[in-house]
């Protein structure tokens, strides 16, 4: 039995086809090798041509039969097809395992000559939960560990593969064995300490921080709050740069080393929370950094107007016949962002930043695109003229379809459907300026 494996074309980003298994079993019958024949002189192969040419490949269209294929994927990459049948079977047990049975194909494009295949179905576990976990346990670092963390929460499920892995948490702490569910055996086990190399316990840090007035004033007015605290041996700060005019680009440089992080927020105040956050350095007990959410000193429609009076932006309202302005407040920065969009064109807009501070505007930008120069009729007539089209529209009914511009483009995407509950999609990016 073949374990699924892509490494050899990466990551398959794929277009899902669902159709029904009556139809692929129908096309079983046939032979790879007489399909290919009668495709060798075509250019390239459809979708369907490819799904033709894997279903008829003997192991494949025995796992066609005894499964229940409910979804098919084809994607095209390097001019290989990759077809893949996946069932609708879930395998669910007791100790909740689950998995999907699937067949795994590539195919020339060209002469549609197939590359490589494998059929996977899940294995069945050879231990229990609790066994794997006592296994688990008897490893001298986890007996360990868990004396130490004797209120850790933990779980073990089993990856459909050949191997057991087994979780635990303990707030900061966590700890992750590998077994191997042919033979029992230990694999690999890793601790996660995010404290290591610190010179304070989170415990002590936290000692150090509830001392401070800002930190004081700030519990007695936000009592319902919560805390998170942890540790970097490296930390930076960031600034931000403009390369053009409507381009940001983050700069990152180191000013400290060995440093805690703690942060304080409020529970369930959305959208008005309060929270404060404290650097501190780990060798001095230095407090490096306090910083609280700001307080907004100008209103919406304050900075809607700061906005609307910036010449450049007064210019493109007046282009507009319908438009609408919001704007929302960033407390950690102190920024006001401010976009005022056209109603009839939802790709116009204006962009501003404003420092609340001080009311100056630190950015703006203006996107205005000409109209398009076509009709969304006009954009239908290509589409339905496009061989890929043509092929998709006679397989399945058309039963949605929409269109829209952007920048210049037109995104034309339509949805079949062979079933009710059988769908697939296709999208088409037309470029049209």
């Amino acid at each position: 039995m073949k374990v699924f494996n892509r490494s050899k074309h990466g990551n398959t980003f794929v277009i899902i086809s669902m159709i029904m298994t009556a139809v692929l079993a129908g096309t079983s019958v046939l032979t790879g090798s007489l399909i290919a024949n009668n495709l060798r002189n075509k250019q390239s192969l459809s979708f369907q041509d490819a799904i033709d040419i894997a279903s008829s490949i003997p192991e494949v269209a025995n796992f066609i039969e005894e499964n229940d294929v409910t979804s098919v994927s084809t994607n095209l990459i390097d001019n290989i097809w990759i077809v893949e049948f996946y069932t609708g079977n879930i395998n669910y047990t007791e100790d909740f395992y689950c998995w999907l049975n699937y067949a795994y194909i590539e195919i020339e494009a060209s002469t549609g000559e197939v590359l490589y295949y494998e059929v996977y179905s899940p294995l069945t576990p050879n231990y229990t939960e609790s066994e794997i976990i006592d296994i688990a346990n008897a490893i001298p670092e986890i007996s360990t560990w868990l004396d130490v963390h004797e209120n850790a929460c933990f779980f073990a499920w089993f990856d459909g593969y050949s191997s057991w892995i087994i979780d635990y948490y303990d707030e900061y702490y966590s700890a992750c064995v590998i077994i191997s569910n042919i033979d029992g055996s230990v694999i690999s086990f890793d601790i996660y300490e995010p404290f290591e190399g610190a010179l304070h316990t989170p415990e002590e840090i936290i000692l150090i921080v509830e001392v401070l007035s800002e930190v004081q004033n700030w519990i007695l007015e936000n009592p319902d709050n919560e805390i998170n605290i942890y540790y970097s041996d490296i930390m930076y700060d960031n600034y931000t740069t403009w390369s053009e005019p409507t381009k940001q680009m983050n700069c990152y440089y180191n000013i400290t080393d060995n440093v805690w992080f703690i942060d304080y927020w409020t529970i369930e105040t959305f959208p008005k929370n309060s929270w404060i956050s404290i650097v501190v350095c780990d060798e001095t007990e230095d407090i490096l950094s306090i910083i609280q959410n700001k307080e907004a000193q100008l209103t919406k429609t304050e900075v809607i107007a700061i906005s609307k009076a910036i010449p450049e932006v007064q210019s493109f309202i007046e282009t507009l016949g319908s438009y609408e302005s919001y704007a929302w407040f960033d407390d950690y920065y102190g920024l006001w962002y401010v976009y005022v969009n056209s109603l009839t064109n939802y790709q116009n807009y204006a962009y501003v930043e404003i420092l609340d501070e001080t009311s100056k505007v630190l950015f703006f930008e203006v996107f205005n695109d000409p109209d398009s120069q076509m009709l969304p009729e006009q954009i239908e007539a290509i589409v339905y003229a496009i061989t890929e089209f043509i092929a998709f529209s006679t397989i399945y009914s058309i039963n949605e379809e929409s269109v829209s511009y952007w920048n210049g483009q037109w995104l034309f995407i339509f949805q079949g459907a062979l079933l009710r509950y059988y769908l697939n999609q296709l999208f088409l990016l037309l470029l049209f300026r």
